[in-house]
């Protein structure tokens, strides 16, 4: 018996056009996921040899590692630690392309200046957290009200066969600043610019020229320099270096004329900055020095203009940093302090110092008397905002489970996307 196609009922089949939009939708899924994400999907936590935070300016900072060999390298950063869509590369990396090094050098830029960030390092297929599986943290310091014109240091470094070396990694350090730190170009030549120095606690101010300035120079073969100068002997460093070999270069007369070869004797109550006599080329100089911890601490600055008093509590290690003072005129000025020794009798130190005039650069003589100046360029930190390159994958996986996850997924849909058009077809 026959009956017309009206009578029957239809089998439910599911249209082709939708099954083929359910296997573009996986195509799509696994393409995104292989193509842009910014972690490897093999990644694992591990370490580095050494990572460092330098050169922090209001908008950009630079994160500093050596790898223990050579591979790709980049960094993760956003302001909250669940959340980390921002991608810098290497300095050295172009168009996209991702080259491997030992010594890495990134520069993240177009930050908010007073704000707080974190940062994660993907260095080959290893994660590299700070401590307890934790992103690094920093916080960018206010915006510049003024840069002074203190000259870059720069230098030379060469291989141990006396070829030009690239790509050492340069770290400068002085004692309560921040760290500063730079790569060696083709040539060997490398340059920190000094113009805008941070203390530890994010206050701008300026080493004086008897300052002792530590060198770590890596190169890219495990070699490493240590140098030890004072600030008078770093524009430029005078002495070519070797990678591989120490320098010591601090048994030499300063910009003062006074001997700094010598170890320095504090008494109870003392300061540690200024040096005496010293030249300072920023307009708000570093004051810091010691006394009986917890101790009060009596401050008074005079110059041609100013007459101001301080009075601030020592740290209880006992030390004290006057970090309320405000810009400075050039000329000279006179710091007198007072507190208390461990007898409570009433110790009074005084010390001398000169702000020199904007755009000035101190030469080498030996007295304020005698001091004269000349307008020097100065290398600026580029302090400029540049947009940041988003990063596709706003989460952090620890392993590669989740490319895992994803794969079969997509495979699933594909599947069922063939077995939907095969059905349909029947």
């Amino acid at each position: 018996m026959f009956y017309s196609k009206f009578y029957l009922k239809k089998e439910f089949k599911i249209p082709t056009i939708l099954s083929i939009f359910l296997i573009m939708i996986a195509v799509y899924i696994t393409g995104r996921f292989l193509l842009t994400s910014s972690i490897p999907t093999r990644a694992q936590k591990g370490n580095v040899e050494k990572v460092e935070l330098v050169n922090l300016y209001p908008n950009q900072v630079t994160f500093a590692w050596i790898s223990e060999e050579a591979e790709e390298g980049w960094v993760l950063y956003g302001t909250s630690p669940e959340s980390l869509t921002n991608t810098a590369s290497d300095l050295r990396d172009n168009g996209g392309k991702r080259g491997k090094y030992k010594n890495h050098f990134t520069i993240l830029k177009a930050l908010n200046n007073s704000t707080k960030y974190y940062a994660l390092i993907v260095s080959g297929e290893k994660l590299v957290y700070e401590n307890n599986d934790k992103p690094f943290e920093f916080t960018t310091p206010k915006t510049v009200v003024n840069k002074s014109n203190q000259k870059p240091a720069y230098g030379k470094v060469f291989s141990s066969q006396n070829i030009p070396l690239e790509g050492a990694l340069v770290l400068l350090s002085i004692n309560d600043f921040k760290k500063m730190g730079a790569l060696s170009t083709q040539n060997g030549e490398w340059l920190i610019p000094l113009n805008y120095i941070l203390d530890n606690k994010l206050i701008q101010a300026a080493p004086s020229k008897v300052d002792i300035v530590k060198f770590e120079l890596y190169g890219n073969d495990s070699l490493k320099s240590n140098i030890n100068a004072h600030m008078s002997d770093i524009s430029p460093l005078n002495q070519d270096v070797i990678i591989g070999k120490n320098y010591d270069i601090l048994n030499k007369e300063d910009v003062l004329g006074s001997s700094t070869g010598g170890v320095i004797t504090l008494d109870t109550v003392d300061f540690l900055y200024p040096r005496e006599n010293s030249i300072i080329s920023a307009s708000i100089p570093l004051i810091k020095g010691v006394a009986l911890p917890n101790s009060t601490v009596s401050l008074t600055l005079k110059g041609e203009k100013t007459n101001k008093s301080y009075s601030l509590k020592a740290d209880p290690d006992g030390q004290w940093n006057l970090n309320t003072i405000s810009f400075l005129t050039p000329g000279k000025y006179t710091l007198t302090l007072s507190s208390n020794n461990e007898t409570g009798n009433k110790i009074e130190k005084k010390r001398s110092f000169t702000i020199a005039k904007s755009g000035e650069q101190v030469l080498g003589e030996s007295t304020p008397s005698a001091i004269t100046v000349t307008p020097e360029p100065t290398a600026s930190p580029t302090l400029e905002p540049t947009q940041p390159i988003p990063s596709p994958s706003p989460t952090i996986p620890v392993s590669g489970n989740s490319a895992i996850y994803m794969w079969i997924a997509s495979i699933a849909l594909v599947a069922v996307g063939f077995g939907l058009i095969l059905f349909s077809s029947l």
